[in-house]
């Protein structure tokens, strides 16, 4: 574990740099998370003018799986004090979890716990008050892999580098409240005493490729699998699933990042007029690739985001991915959203369409994502395998969102 002090040498270390050397501007604001002025605000609204919730919740057949990802939220509050929010929620979640012990709620009593404890504000964004947001999907992959190079198995699933630096600017809040949410990754150069930008994905896949040096120090492989596109893709979801040939599965989660912005390769087609606009799908993209193979590592280097994984052998068979918050998520029900619009964890009525069939349901905001950023903006996870892999590669869809907040905070305690 890095100690405090040298998260704070490091810290000067790479503002120092990037005073000296004015190229580095754009390293710095690639390596940086950013944090636009945002412009959300939120507007109490009674239950009864939230829009189609009482008919919504009382006829939803799975809200018994919203309760349960909420008392996941809970438990992930309680676990972990740096998401500053089971001070918020500590009496809320213990009723709920005293409720909880006797046995499945029914929906009536679910809709009468969280009208009685929580207010609803729509989620506004104040440059247009008017203006809705956007939904997109994600899933968990099956990829099929082998624990050892092979002929067949010859895409390598990394885990993190031991010279990836990542430094949580929340250490450093109390002394330099500005860089607050902000997370810098970065390598230390042995020579010049800085930091300087971790390499992109074209750099790191040419290290790979010479076997240099370099690619020593970049992580070690997990796992190795037999598709390099299904590898990409399962880069982008964040986690999967393997299926090694002895029939056992091997479960792997978000570890890390290289600090590179994540650029989407279908508005890269788009934009190049490679594909039109309406198979800008994920399954639109695979064709694509398919279609033109000698284009398939230039398409991969234009994203210089890489991920990086861990082995997440706690586990089940019927646990979700583990999201943002350290908790399995939850099918349709958990989304991840930009955590400086609604706090990790928060419950989320929401309207959209899905399928072209309108859908109001209670969801949890239960983890973030490089791709997920603004005021009104969601990304709904969507299970596991082909079939929620359809969904998901399918959805881009108008967005309308309620957060629900204990109903005794006052407006100055809302999340700011």
């Amino acid at each position: 574990m890095k100690s405090k002090f040298l998260v704070s040498v490091l810290f000067l270390l790479f503002f120092s740099a990037c005073a000296t050397n004015p190229n580095q501007k754009n390293q710095q604001n690639q390596q940086t998370q950013t944090t636009q002025k945002f412009n959300r605000q939120w507007k109490k609204i009674s239950w009864q003018d939230l829009p189609n919730w009482k008919e919504a919740t009382q006829n939803d057949h799975n809200l018994q799986q919203s309760w349960d990802a909420f008392l996941l939220s809970c438990k992930a509050w309680k676990n972990n004090q740096k998401l500053n929010q089971w001070k918020t929620w500590q009496n809320i979640c213990n009723n709920a979890q005293n409720l909880a012990i006797s046995n499945n709620k029914n929906n009536k009593e679910i809709i009468e716990f969280f009208e009685n404890n929580l207010s609803a504000y729509e989620v506004i964004n104040a440059n247009n008050p008017n203006d809705y947001g956007t939904l997109t999907g994600y899933y968990e992959p099956l990829l099929y892999g082998s624990l050892t190079k092979t002929n067949r198995y010859k895409y390598a699933i990394y885990g993190e580098p031991e010279n990836l630096l990542t430094i949580d600017f929340a250490d450093l809040f109390d002394i330099y409240p500005e860089l607050k949410n902000k997370r810098l990754r970065g390598r230390l150069d042995k020579n010049s005493k800085k930091i300087l930008p971790y390499w992109d994905r074209q750099q790191l896949a040419e290290f790979e490729k010479e076997k240099n040096q370099n690619f020593a120090n970049t992580g070690k492989p997990l796992l190795f699998v037999d598709d390099d596109v299904a590898l990409f893709f399962l880069q982008i979801q964040g986690s999967g699933r393997i299926k090694l040939e002895n029939g056992d599965f091997v479960r792997i989660s978000y570890a890390n990042q290289n600090g590179r912005e994540y650029k989407s390769i279908g508005r890269i087609l788009v934009k190049n007029n490679e594909l039109p606009l309406s198979q800008a799908s994920m399954q639109g993209i695979k064709q694509w690739i398919k279609n033109n193979p000698s284009k398939k590592q230039w398409l991969f280097n234009q994203n210089p985001s890489f991920v990086f994984f861990k082995i997440s052998k706690e586990l089940s068979a019927n646990d979700g991915a583990i999201g943002s918050l350290g908790i399995p998520l939850t099918a349709e029900r958990s989304i991840a959203i930009d955590p400086r619009a609604i706090p990790l964890g928060t419950p989320i009525f929401m309207n959209t369409q899905i399928a072209n069939k309108e859908i109001n349901r209670l969801v949890m905001a239960q983890d973030t994502g490089g791709a997920i950023k603004g005021e009104i903006r969601a990304d709904l996870f969507c299970g596991f395998g082909d079939k929620a892999g359809e969904l998901a590669g399918s959805m881009n869809q108008k967005l309308k969102l309620w957060a629900l907040f204990p109903k005794d905070l006052t407006t100055e305690q809302l999340p700011k």
